[in-house]
């Protein structure tokens, strides 16, 4: 089934999130580069405690039960994780359901091929999966290229 035909038939059964009939998804191409692993995290410090010096840190942790700081994505990487998301939602008319395989070809990428977690919660975050747990095997592939852009592939695993 082409990538016509599969948009086709969900379309005239009036939804975006249909089982996938075949048991693969079309192949999504993201342009642009993948975030660099160094800028995915960042530690946000409570604004309260940004105020206090660091070493009352231990002290705040037994008064308020919390901690002062957490690590969050960054801004870039929530970014491009959504408009990842969004650009699957438009381009894969399907959800799948049970083990799965996510296969990467990252063309003209820079960084290692281990730099792909953003790209499974992006698509835990389009709907298409239920969570990103779901891939129970994942394949990488890296090719040079002058234009850069990630390759995906969702299918189910046999």
């Amino acid at each position: 089934m082409n990538d016509r035909d599969r948009n086709a038939w969900a379309k005239a059964l009036g939804s975006a999130l249909l089982p996938s009939p075949t048991g693969e998804s079309g192949l999504i191409v993201v342009p642009g580069r993948l975030p660099s692993k160094a800028n995915l995290h960042e530690v946000h410090f409570h604004p309260a405690f940004w105020q206090q010096i660091r070493f009352l840190a231990a002290l705040w942790r037994k008064q308020q039960r919390t901690s002062p700081f957490w690590v969050a994505p960054s801004d870039a990487t929530r970014l491009y994780q959504a408009t990842v998301a969004a650009q699957i939602r438009g381009a894969e008319p399907f959800r799948f359901d049970g083990p799965l395989v996510l296969e990467i070809t990252l063309h003209g990428q820079t960084l290692d091929v281990d730099n792909t977690k953003v790209l499974a919660d992006a698509i835990e975050a389009s709907g298409v999966i239920k969570n990103d747990a779901q891939f129970q095997r994942l394949t990488v592939e890296k090719h040079p290229a002058a234009e850069p852009r990630v390759e995906l592939k969702i299918r189910r695993r046999k």
